[in-house]
């Protein structure tokens, strides 16, 4: 029996976000980093192929919010500023343990 099931997905996350920059000739390294809330939305469809087995593919949107400027020497335009987002695509294969068996009628 062949079975398909769509999903929706929705959710609150938060990462730990780094960034470096390299030193120019007559300046040091700089680097920042936090801790940062975001959201995420996301849709996929699951099939299942064969007893115990099912395929998915998935797409979330993941936004991690913008990021304070960093200021790298005291000229006003050495500065970075980002907005950290993603768009993930995940195919993937699974295996389900403990998966029901078809129900098998017998008829006489």
């Amino acid at each position: 029996m062949i079975q398909t099931k769509g999903r929706l997905r929705a959710g609150l996350l938060f990462a730990r976000s780094g960034r470096r920059r390299p030193p120019p000739l007559q300046c040091r390294a700089v680097s920042a980093s936090d801790t940062r809330w975001g959201w995420t939305a996301g849709a996929g469809v699951e099939d299942t192929f064969a007893a115990n087995w099912s395929a998915k593919l998935e797409y979330n949107y993941i936004d991690l919010g913008k990021v304070a400027p960093i200021q790298y020497t005291p000229a006003i335009n050495d500065r970075s500023e980002w907005k950290d987002t993603f768009h993930t695509v995940k195919l993937g294969i699974n295996y389900h343990f403990n998966a029901p068996s078809p129900v098998v009628s017998a008829k006489y």
